[in-house]
């Protein structure tokens, strides 16, 4: 008898914790709130480096930057969107349980109390998010621990400031309802008529699915009255259905006022970006976009409840069917002409011999004048090819870094020598940023171009420009324009991009394409190729001033590629934008979107890196071209590759798991390796017919910790490790190669 007693009480123990409001809507959103648990699971996923960490996503949330600074700002623009995206869920959360837990009638505030009890996810993530943000701040930023803290704690008072003033915000609110109820009752009108027919359906809903006593799956015991008091749950059987939907109404009115808030900040930062750069760092504007994804689900719901999941994905499916008849959501490239957009392109897929052979001449005498601008009596030049590889911010650092020492190290023999640069993304933004120093060098506009000034001006951030536009505008609508070359463009995020890019180069490279035809027939800077993937059908896009006819013969009389000048000249191909074909080649997923060329067929261009990232397969096929004048007037063919050095992984046992997800990830992987691999097969080839004249010197670096993310955006510590690269042996011991090879 003593063991039923004390069974029992274990048992009424265990149904009291479970009774408990806050335990009761944690267990409720596993079970039923899935969607609403996946941003947060995302979240948690994210700062815990479980999800993007080799792209560098989990540093945008925990050590966020702003105007190029993590400090104390930065981290109150993270706390609000926080706060706002806490408000945000507990609003969605109270449209779909209120109705369960009809007690909540008998409180003051209902939606005050509703979110002080459902604390316990929003909770757990703030703690969570502070313990990884203190080591993300310590290891990468490398701040001194007071200003850790610091930023700590702007970030917990910015979170609870948001709440406080949203709650502050429907207390006052419900107020002035109350006393503009008591004064006049409103009208209906026909607007309104259709309004009031769905609220009262959803009345007649609620009042179906609200249980009639607090007994079965949605019983509570007790609540958090206030932060530290425990109250028991009043009976709620002699409040009439009309007073329960009142609440429920007034409640709903301000979560409505509330969202509608929050979608209007969002459409007036996209009208803004037109006359004030505007930007948050780029975590919270992720943040940004989740908020307003739960309130548009949440008003979605209010309306069609069950039905809601399956209208938002129709909703979203309608949206995607309908937008390619708006131009407003496609990404352009800036310089071409849109007006022209029914009339045909020149993508003759047959190979044309007279366009080959004149090309190949106007090459030859390129290579006339970069041979006399290095011929020496006693001995032929060696001709560099620069091959660049793509990865984000940090290839676009290392490249110049890596470019603007050996050159320095060569006596600027280096660049002296080089005829050729090609590549993808960020390798080629740091190439074509050198080489435009370079030329301003050479034109007698600067000294020299090795100040790590502007190295550590080209590393500025271009991810939070980017990502607070995708948030603010290209999800939903562009609507805004701006000029370039007598055209109006739509401002987005690859616009956005471009800018700063722009202004991380001092706008050096803000030019047109035609603008650099005159010094590369002169050969005073090496002829730049840029090659992004044609994604219609996997063929390369060859951008080039000059005229390449050359690089696009497959053989059997078909063209391997498409010669962009040739194929887009009634679109007004000189006239592109620099930084839009380098913005072309560098197609991050997600950060520099999707272009989409004039003319028809419409070709979607992506990430050169898709097809060849380090421009190796077209300097081997220019060398193949042009292998009898390079036979007779050069020395050696020297091929300089830049490129992050991976270090092979050893591969224990397999789960199994991997035996399904390692298949398909390994190929993604490994797939700029493969294509490095598949080149050196070519080299030996080619090599046979030019007598062993070509060299390849690695100036590679090996990331050993794995802490240089992919990412437009660097750390303190991820350009330490860069720096440090450069005394590595190797790198040293590989521009002396290049030395004696020059000498």
């Amino acid at each position: 008898m003593n063991i039923n007693k004390i069974l029992n009480r274990q048992k009424d123990k265990i149904k009291t914790v479970f009774c408990f409001f806050p335990i009761k809507l944690f267990f409720l959103h596993i079970k039923g709130n899935f969607l609403l648990l996946s941003f947060w699971f995302i979240l948690f996923l994210t700062i815990s480096s479980l999800f993007g960490d080799s792209l560098g996503i989990p540093n945008l949330f925990l050590a966020p930057e702003h105007n190029y600074h993590v400090n104390a700002l930065s981290f109150s623009f993270m706390g609000l969107f926080t706060g706002a995206f806490i408000v945000a869920f507990n609003i969605s959360s109270y449209e779909l349980n209120s109705h369960k837990f009809p007690f909540l009638a008998s409180l003051g505030r209902p939606f005050t109390k509703y979110m002080l009890n459902n604390f316990l996810v929003p909770l757990i993530y703030l703690f969570t998010y502070t313990y990884y943000s203190y080591q993300a701040q310590q290891n990468f930023e490398m701040l001194e621990i007071t200003q850790i803290v610091i930023n700590l704690l702007f970030f917990w008072l910015s979170v609870f400031a948001f709440i406080f003033f949203s709650i502050l915000f429907f207390y006052l609110n419900n107020r002035k309802l109350r006393r503009r109820i008591k004064i006049k009752k409103f009208k209906e009108t026909k607007l309104h008529k259709p309004i009031n027919q769905l609220l009262e359906k959803e009345k007649k809903w609620r009042n179906r699915n609200r249980p009639e006593e607090n007994i079965g799956e949605y019983r509570v015991d007790t609540y958090l009255y206030s932060v530290f008091k425990v109250r028991r749950a009043r009976g709620f059987e002699h409040y009439s259905e009309e007073v329960l939907n009142k609440i429920y109404e007034k409640t709903l009115r301000n979560a409505s006022l509330f969202a509608v808030l929050i979608l209007f900040f969002i459409l007036l930062s996209n009208l803004l970006t037109t006359y004030i750069d505007l930007s948050i760092p780029a975590g919270a504007s992720v943040i940004l976009t989740f908020t307003a994804i739960l309130l548009v689900f949440s008003a979605i719901h209010s309306f069609f409840k069950s039905w809601s999941f399956f209208v938002f994905i129709t909703l979203i499916f309608i949206i995607n069917s309908f937008s390619y008849l708006f131009d407003a959501y496609n990404f352009n490239a800036y310089g071409l002409d849109y007006s022209k957009q029914s009339e045909a392109c020149e993508l003759n897929l047959k190979f044309n011999s007279k366009d080959y052979f004149d090309s190949y001449g106007k090459t030859i005498d390129i290579l006339e004048n970069w041979k006399a601008k290095n011929s020496t009596n006693t001995k032929k030049p060696p001709l560099i090819i620069i091959n660049a590889s793509g990865g984000g911010m940090k290839l676009s650092f290392w490249t110049y870094l890596a470019l603007s020492r050996a050159d320095s190290a060569l006596n600027g023999k280096l660049f002296e020598n080089t005829f050729l640069i090609t590549g993808s993304s960020g390798g080629m933004i740091g190439a074509s940023y050198l080489r435009e120093l370079y030329y301003q060098k050479k034109l007698g506009k600067i000294e020299h171009y090795y100040h790590d000034s502007l190295l550590r001006n080209l590393s500025n951030d271009l991810l939070n420009p980017i990502m607070f536009k995708l948030a603010t505008s290209d999800w939903f609508i562009h609507l805004n324009k701006f000029k370039y070359n007598n055209k109006k463009y739509y401002i987005d995020r690859a616009h956005v991009f471009e800018k700063h890019l722009n202004l991380n180069t001092y706008n050096l490279l803000d030019k047109a394409l035609c603008s650099y035809k005159e010094p590369e027939q002169k050969a005073i800077i090496p002829m730049i190729i840029i090659s992004p993937t044609i994604l219609n059908d996997g063929r390369q896009l060859l951008i080039s001033p000059q005229d390449i006819d050359y690089l696009t013969e497959e053989g059997n009389n078909i063209t391997e590629n498409i010669e962009f000048r040739k194929a887009y000249k009634k679109f007004g191909a000189d006239s592109l934008r620099f930084t839009t074909a380098l913005r072309m080649s560098a197609t991050f997923p997600y950060m520099s979107p999707l272009t989409i060329l004039p003319g028809q067929p419409q070709l979607g261009i992506i990430d050169a890196g898709l097809r060849d990232n380090l421009g190796f397969g077209i300097a081997l096929q220019f060398i193949h071209v042009f292998r009898t004048w390079l036979e007779q007037n050069t020395s050696e063919i020297i091929i300089v590759q830049l490129y992050e050095q991976k270090i092979i992984e050893q591969t224990g046992s397999f789960s199994l798991f991997d035996k399904f997800i390692k298949p398909a990830g390994s190929v993604y992987k490994n797939l700029f390796n493969m294509q490095r691999l598949n080149n050196l097969r070519m080299v030996g080839l080619i090599n046979k017919e030019l007598e062993q004249k070509i060299r390849i010197i690695p100036l590679s670096f090996i990331d050993k910790e794995g802490k240089v993310s992919l990412s437009w955006r660097l750390y303190k510590k991820e350009r330490e490790i860069l720096m440090d690269a450069i005394n590595d042996k190797e790198f040293i011991r590989n521009v002396e190669k290049l030395r004696l090879l020059l000498n």
